[in-house]
């Protein structure tokens, strides 16, 4: 059985594997809300115009509103500060059947012979989560070196709503082989069946509140 993992995914399960299983392998899970948040329609509209830009279709910013055209102006303003202009490729997704890993990298730059991998946030910086977020990197940078046929010299993120949060960093060898030994042990935790309940503050929030302790199955006691 192929669930075909992204960053988000390993995000819900480390959050709860409980929550995961419910919203995965559940009825449950397929149940979405009618109407989008405004946030996440903010969010494709600010990655439409990075990938546009990269592309050479530029968009006019009139369009968008105030905190898309503060993402938008972060944006350029990062690209001078690290000397990049259009990125030689933009929004690659693949699928890797090895890992059962689904990536979308945001943009790959070259500079000075090297090859940059960045990825674009545009929401909250949380400084707290700056291991999850290398490791989102170390993913994309394994999906880019065997699908790409490249080396990916330094990765980073452009935190386009709080640019003095981006950063750019040396690739490590060995910390990219740690990162992929990591996602193989989640993986075979998911494959195992393992989805014990987390219990915190954020329950209460949960879409799933309701039938978390009730729901009962052949696959979780």
């Amino acid at each position: 059985m192929a669930l075909r993992f992204s960053k988000s995914k390993l995000g819900d399960y480390k959050n709860c594997p409980r929550k995961f299983y419910l919203k995965n392998f559940t009825f449950m899970g397929s149940r979405r809300p009618s109407e989008e948040p405004s946030y996440l329609i903010d969010g494709r509209y600010c990655h439409e115009y990075f990938e546009n830009y990269n592309i050479g279709a530029e968009y006019e910013m009139d369009l968008y509103n105030d905190f898309v055209k503060a993402n938008i102006r972060n944006f350029h303003d990062l690209l001078r500060k690290y000397g990049l202009d259009r990125a030689i490729y933009a929004e690659q997704k693949d699928y890797d059947p090895d890992l059962d890993l689904v990536t979308v990298i945001d943009a790959i730059y070259e500079k000075d012979g090297e090859h940059w991998l960045i990825d674009y946030k545009t929401g909250k910086f949380h400084k707290s989560k700056m291991a999850d977020l290398r490791f989102e990197l170390y993913l994309y940078v394994y999906a880019a070196e065997k699908h790409l046929g490249i080396t990916i010299d330094k990765m980073g993120m452009f935190f386009t709503f709080y640019p003095e949060s981006s950063f750019v960093e040396k690739v490590s060898r060995k910390k990219l082989e740690s990162s992929i030994d990591k996602y193989k042990s989640e993986v075979d935790k998911i494959y195992g069946l393992q989805f014990p309940r987390i219990y915190g503050p954020l329950c209460k929030y949960c879409e799933f509140i309701y039938c978390c302790e009730s729901y009962k199955d052949d696959i979780v006691e």
